[in-house]
């Protein structure tokens, strides 16, 4: 039985940096695809340029938005962008990881909370699709980032912050919008 909440962070920790190091390889990688179409609309805004205004853009701006700010201050450098985009992955396993921990220490009063909350955790981080889109910024990452922040603070009744972080998951990716709309209707049950 886990229960200090000191090894509850070793054990994540651990997990997370089993995970860094399977993913260590596709921060070098640059596959023929959408992400290069991303870095580039990022670097036309990183000079200047508008989505809708000056390009096509088909999604909601704040991936290409924040992938210019990192364009802006570190020049167009592969590795520090992919490394954006795992680091999204890995703030919105945290939230799913305070989230379960909260879920099944305080309000089920379950005393396997700890190991609960790291099954959840290699569960969600080593299954297929999260190992094949940690490093590929198509903005699911962000997307799910702000998502699983936005539920976390709504989880807690902080629902100021919650919407703020439910809001940058809509301007991120459309796809946001009907977990958003699950979690908004169980907010008014």
């Amino acid at each position: 039985m886990l229960r200090s909440n000191k090894t509850s962070w070793v054990l994540f920790s651990l997990i997370v940096l089993v995970f860094v190091l399977v993913q260590l390889r596709g921060l070098a990688h640059i596959a023929l695809g959408d992400e290069n179409v991303y870095y580039y609309m990022a670097k036309l805004v990183s000079e200047g340029n508008l989505p809708y205004r000056d390009f096509f853009y088909a999604h909601p701006p704040m991936h290409i938005l924040i992938f210019s700010v990192v364009i802006k201050i570190f020049g167009v450098n592969f590795v520090i962008l992919k490394t954006l985009t795992l680091f999204a992955l890995l703030t919105a396993s945290y939230f799913l990881y305070k989230t379960s921990l909260e879920l099944f220490k305080n309000r089920l009063n379950d005393d396997n909370y700890v190991l609960i909350s790291c099954i959840t955790l290699i569960l969600f981080l080593f299954s297929f699709e999260v190992m094949f889109q940690a490093t590929f910024p198509l903005g699911i990452n962000l997307s799910l980032m702000f998502l699983m922040a936005s539920f976390y603070f709504i989880y807690t009744k902080k629902y100021f912050i919650g919407g703020v972080f439910a809001g940058f998951a809509g301007l991120t990716r459309f796809y946001a919008l009907p977990p958003l709309l699950a979690v908004f209707a169980l907010v008014f049950l």
